[in-house]
């Protein structure tokens, strides 16, 4: 078995994503995605209101964008108070080892994600390069995409 460079990044990006999951634990890593996905429905639900007020202090044009914005920060603000609230309770309750621990699956789970989306794009798009055709990582990558395509039922092309 030869490890090449891709196969090495993608071992740097799991051990990166994996202290920073501890460090920051299992809470605060699931609140950055929570909170992206509760600022995005909130934006996406109220920015035309929210606009509408906005344009009576800037700029028409921008009110839209701004609205956008400000609720999506807004979501991610309340549930990274939530989160942190969530972490000192952890704490007191000298479960703070196990929100740390949790973070590191967290942190590896983001990090197979993120593999898998550069394995699958480096195949599609660039699979005559050596270190694409070679790499050790790629494989089990593409079946990961392979069963998180088939599990979320949706349809994009897979290489051979």
């Amino acid at each position: 078995m030869q490890v090449n460079y891709f196969d090495i990044a993608v071992l740097v990006i799991l051990l990166a994503f994996g202290i920073r999951g501890g460090a920051r634990g299992f809470v605060a890593e699931m609140a950055g995605l929570v909170g992206l996905i509760v600022g995005l429905t909130v934006a996406r639900s109220g920015a035309s209101r929210f606009a509408e007020t906005l344009s009576q202090y800037i700029s028409p044009g921008a009110a839209p964008l701004v609205a956008f914005v400000l609720l999506v920060a807004a979501g991610m603000l309340a549930v990274g108070l939530v989160a942190r609230v969530l972490q000192r309770v952890l704490e007191i309750a000298f479960a703070g080892w196990l929100d740390h621990l949790l973070g590191v699956g967290a942190g590896l789970l983001k990090a197979c994600l993120l593999c898998a989306v550069l394995a699958y794009l480096a195949v599609m798009l660039v699979p005559q390069f050596p270190v694409v055709a070679r790499a050790q990582t790629i494989p089990p990558l593409l079946d990961f995409v392979r069963w998180a395509v088939g599990s979320l039922n949706v349809s994009i092309p897979m290489p051979v």
